[in-house]
């Protein structure tokens, strides 16, 4: 990601955010490495590039080879390919990582973090959180997963013009893009649910009905990414997963819940969504891919203005409530990025990935860690909540 995207991205998050008039426009990137990143289990080994032992790599090769359904692989070929997985660069070129992604359902190492989870409970701390970001990650890869989406239908009549060729860079792409499928089709139950607590609050029929309007763009998001899916030769169906219910946030008003839901959901997870597909989009060329991406990152834009948009008129002058909102905050920026670095494991971007909206790990979680630092906590700082106090101490909510 050059510079010049990382900085265009991160102004046009902040406009989203309506605070370049409070607070100017960021001028520069982050430094490369940040050191409030913390070494993840998405992490470990993803610099380390290995090549498989012979054995294990002519034991993938001769089941590839013998045209048996590559889902009935056994345990030992699946261990292998496992390991691949887990030690290889995506950026390398290995015949066997496209067919190892088929043989284990794995989308590890793919960048898929689009599509809001559902928000935490205010007594969730950074190590529960990270494992429900697993585990969600896990159901995607098709772990515990109870039902099954299949959006193949509505997809294929939704096909761009996209071509991947074979190999690597084809599986990698069907990987990611599924990933994003099941994500943003399943992130519009978290849009009716928030949209019934608005409503529960007394907020104005008119910003409910917008809210279930979101619902309905998730959905057809879901059937744009399975559309790539397609497009790529792949089929736009998988394993989904089951996020969990809606937190309670029990013993506080309905007006307190909803405002913890529209930080986590809108003023969180969709301003970062619009930072990271927002690189993704100006670093791909004109084309119909571009063009559906676009479709996409114009709701997520809305998506995100609507929270920072609402938040003052439902945030009232009381010091006590935005106390309580900023202790809650702890536990929703650890559920933040928890989910985004188990979505975004630090890997570089394969040859040619930008032209099929493939993200560099690296890149994407340092623009992660600018969006917050340079817009989302100043934004909410400008709202009275502390959340500079609320980033600093997350590790410990």
């Amino acid at each position: 990601m050059t510079s010049d995207v990382f900085s265009e991205a991160l102004i046009a998050t902040a406009r989203i955010a309506c605070c370049v008039t409070l607070l100017g426009c960021p001028k520069a990137p982050l430094p490369a490495t940040d050191t409030t990143a913390p070494v993840s289990e998405a992490t470990e080994g993803a610099s380390e590039a290995v090549e498989a032992e012979p054995a294990c790599a002519d034991k993938i090769g001769d089941f590839v080879a013998s045209g048996a359904e590559l889902v009935s692989a056994g345990d030992d070929i699946k261990q292998c390919c496992t390991d691949i997985i887990a030690n290889t660069e995506i950026g390398d070129s290995r015949e066997d990582f496209g067919a190892c992604c088929q043989i284990t359902g794995s989308m590890d190492g793919m960048c898929y973090p689009w599509g809001p989870p559902r928000p935490p409970e205010a007594e969730a701390n950074a190590s529960e959180a990270h494992d429900r970001a697993m585990r969600v990650r896990g159901a995607a890869n098709g772990v515990g997963a109870g039902r099954v989406l299949d959006l193949r239908d509505a997809a294929r009549a939704e096909a761009p013009a996209v071509a991947a060729g074979d190999g690597t860079l084809r599986e990698v792409a069907i990987t990611t893009w599924t990933g994003r499928m099941i994500n943003e089709h399943e992130s519009h139950h978290v849009f009716l649910a928030l949209a019934d607590r608005l409503a529960a609050a007394g907020v104005d029929a008119e910003e409910v009905d917008r809210c279930r309007e979101f619902a309905r763009e998730e959905r057809r998001h879901g059937v744009l990414c399975g559309a790539v899916v397609e497009a790529l030769g792949g089929d736009a169906r998988a394993a989904a997963p089951d996020g969990g219910p809606m937190p309670l946030h029990a013993g506080v008003s309905a007006q307190e819940a909803v405002l913890r839901d529209l930080l986590s959901v809108c003023c969180l997870s969709e301003t970062i969504a619009v930072a990271l597909i927002g690189a993704e989009r100006l670093e791909m060329p004109e084309g119909p891919l571009r063009e559906l991406l676009t479709q996409i990152y114009a709701d997520e834009c809305g998506h995100a203005n609507f929270g920072w948009r609402l938040l003052p008129t439902l945030l009232p002058d009381d010091p006590a409530l935005k106390d309580r909102l900023g202790r809650y905050l702890r536990t929703a920026l650890a559920h933040l990025e928890a989910h985004e670095l188990a979505h975004i494991p630090a890997r570089t971007a394969p040859a040619g990935g930008t032209a099929l909206g493939l993200c560099s790990g690296h890149d994407a979680r340092r623009l992660f860690y600018a969006t917050v630092d340079q817009v989302i906590l100043p934004a909410l700082q400008a709202h009275g909540i502390d959340a500079r106090g609320a980033w600093a101490s997350r590790h410990a909510a």
